[in-house]
């Protein structure tokens, strides 16, 4: 299904639109790491969970890098941080 949304509020800043929800002023769709620690606090409710945005994160580095331990330890940690952070993060490209 598809709904149309319209409203008097449109932006197309994320820092606006996350501020106009913790107003009051609406919904939005916005990455977990955004706006999870408002939702622990209480200051905005998750709705309709079951629909959300994937985001990837990429570990970029030159290719003479590719076997370094640093590089390899420190993939490792964001792959555990994420993890452990945000419930909707997959390994699935890891």
């Amino acid at each position: 299904h598809a709904i149309k949304v319209t409203g008097p509020l449109s932006s197309n800043h994320g820092e606006i639109v996350h501020q106009w929800c913790l107003d009051g002023q609406g919904i939005a769709l916005r990455s977990w790491w955004d706006v999870s620690e408002n939702i622990a606090s209480g200051h905005l409710v998750q709705v309709l969970p079951e629909y959300y945005q994937p985001a990837n994160v990429w570990a970029v580095y030159v290719s003479r890098l590719a076997t370094s331990a640093k590089v390899r330890i420190t993939v490792e940690f964001l792959r555990q941080y994420f993890a452990e952070h945000y419930p909707n993060f997959s390994l699935e490209h890891a």
